[in-house]
């Protein structure tokens, strides 16, 4: 008898387990996960996604958004949505990824260790001019086929 009330209560935390959700949040561009992203449900219930950019949500919602400060919010209905998705977010535009800083501490000689590669550039000193270089930057002039961010996020979408 006993472990037929075991096997009943197992049963029933495995069946709660199922009314999740699970989905993962990634940047559409680089399809690197996105951690810290709010998600808003329609019943009220508000999660953030892991530094994997997973997060899970009971599957009574109607709707949700996702959101995070550097990229478009994205509002996302039952009927789009199926456990295990990926939900990719666009960046918006105007927000550096990385700064990489380079320089001396004033009053101490000290000195960086450079790999290879990093001293050879640093070190390298361009003689003349590059003629290649000259007719790309002609032919840029000439071509007009620079496209608008709104047209590119249409686009996206379209894709999508």
């Amino acid at each position: 008898m006993k472990q037929f009330i075991v096997i009943i209560i197992l049963l029933f935390f495995d069946m709660a387990s199922f009314a999740q959700l699970k989905a993962v949040v990634a940047n559409i561009e680089t399809l690197v996960p996105v951690r810290d992203a709010v998600i808003y449900s329609t019943d009220g219930i508000d999660t953030v996604s892991c530094w994997d950019g997973t997060f899970c949500l009971k599957d009574s919602f109607k709707q949700f958004s996702v959101s995070h400060p550097h990229y478009i919010t994205r509002v996302i209905f039952i009927g789009e949505f199926h456990n295990g998705d990926t939900i990719l977010l666009i960046p918006k535009e105007g927000y550096i990824s990385e700064v990489e800083v380079w320089g001396t501490s004033k009053g101490k000689n000290k000195q960086f260790l450079l790999k290879k590669t990093d001293a050879q550039l640093l070190s390298a000193r361009l003689d003349g001019g590059n003629l290649l270089g000259l007719f790309g930057l002609i032919g840029s002039f000439f071509s007009n086929k620079k496209e608008s961010t709104e047209n590119k996020l249409k686009r996206i979408l379209e894709d999508y």
